[in-house]
């Protein structure tokens, strides 16, 4: 692949419409992308069909620059100034082992929590932490979610790729270290980013996992190992497929980012709602918490919607589900999704309210003292004390 090269197959493989509003970014002599090295495709004028075609395509194989298609949060400024004026006092956790984040995606046994204020006012300083990565369902502040959600709303075409949400912010960082997952993708807010990226047959030392890309001479060894680069730009969307290897650094005074992993088409498990291999917008409106989505809500798919409010943790969503004679009870696993979640309140509802029994999986994974990765190990811990005071909870 090429800097910004021409993603051949796309039009073939799209309606001459469809081929007409998509705009591929050619390269010449006055339009050159020398600083990314893989696909770059406009999403102007995108809609869902075309995204899903797309992927349906194997477009989407390989990692692919997107630019013009996230234009809704654009006239909010995303700097360190707006982001203290409107969320300054929220809660945020803080980590120095960066390269334990890089592969578990959890902070260690003693993360550090501030405000977000305090910590944007400290980068720069010597012992400072220039990095953040957080899940925006966390437990830690959950009213900081649907603030920041509300100023920067994710455009409808990249709503039924929002299973699992997080932000990235840094200033002048090596940023996230070399790792690999499900799909994924991340739109910049504000800044640039620069990514190192390899599929997932790329050979590399076992030793560069969870390694942060600190030096020219770390770069250029990537590149000999067959690694892409590329730099991403504010409003621009990064797209990853599975199992490609990644680490990132922030170029900037100041970069925010929002994205994804998108669970489902990484274990092969397509929810197949509306037709769709992407969640739908009720699954979306139950993951970020949007009641107003849900007073005409279709009675099928109930299953997928009850798994985004209990893994994103939405008790208000919940309770309004169960006034919708949504049933709890036929899902064994939703203890298990709020447990491995980190979300408390959830797990109060469900099995102590409804009575909802604890179900297999949860039981093996706390009689095991087994917390999957998900969460940091104290709030594990908390989340076993809670779960063996309910009454369903019987000790093997």
């Amino acid at each position: 692949m090429g800097g910004g090269s021409i993603c051949m197959n796309c039009r073939s493989l799209l309606g001459p419409a469809i081929a007409i509003s998509i705009l591929i970014v050619e390269v010449d002599a006055t339009n050159k992308r020398q600083d990314c090295d893989i696909e770059i495709l406009s999403g102007r004028g995108w809609i869902e069909t075309d995204f899903d075609r797309l992927h349906e395509s194997g477009v989407f194989d390989q990692p692919v620059l997107i630019t013009d298609a996230w234009d809704s949060w654009q006239k909010k400024a995303a700097n360190k100034k707006a982001l203290i004026e409107h969320f300054g006092k929220h809660s945020i956790q803080l980590t120095h082992d960066l390269a334990k984040q890089s592969v578990t995606a959890l902070k260690g046994d003693d993360p550090i929590t501030t405000t977000f204020a305090e910590w944007m006012n400290s980068l720069g300083r010597e012992s400072s932490i220039n990095y953040s990565f957080t899940w925006l369902n966390n437990h830690v502040d959950p009213s900081f979610n649907q603030r920041f959600l509300d100023r920067y709303p994710i455009p409808r075409l990249f709503r039924r790729l929002a299973s699992k949400m997080f932000y990235v912010m840094g200033s002048h960082s090596s940023g996230i270290g070399l790792h690999k997952h499900g799909l994924t993708w991340v739109a910049l807010l504000s800044g640039r980013k620069k990514w190192f990226l390899g599929g997932p047959s790329s050979e590399h030392p076992a030793s560069w996992q969870g390694m942060q890309i600190s030096s020219l001479h770390m770069e250029q060894e990537l590149k000999r190992n067959g690694f892409f680069s590329c730099i991403q730009h504010e409003s621009e969307v990064l797209f990853l497929p599975a199992k490609w290897w990644h680490a990132t650094a922030d170029i900037d005074d100041w970069t925010i980012g929002i994205g994804s992993q998108v669970e489902g088409l990484y274990l092969g498990i397509d929810s197949q709602v509306e037709g769709s291999s992407f969640p739908s917008d009720l699954e979306y409106a139950a993951s970020v918490g949007n009641l107003t989505a849900f007073t005409e809500l279709p009675h099928q798919h109930l299953d997928n919607i009850l798994n985004s409010a209990v893994k994103s943790g939405h008790v208000p969503v919940m309770r309004l589900l169960l006034e919708l004679k949504a049933d709890v009870h036929m899902q064994d696993m939703l203890p298990f999704w709020a447990a491995h979640a980190g979300h408390i309140s959830m797990l109060k509802l469900l099995l102590f309210e409804e009575g909802t029994n604890i179900g297999d999986p949860l039981m093996t994974d706390i009689q095991s003292y087994d917390n999957g990765w998900t969460i940091e190990p104290d709030q594990w811990r908390r989340v076993v004390d809670f779960v063996k005071k309910s009454p369903n909870f019987e000790e093997l």
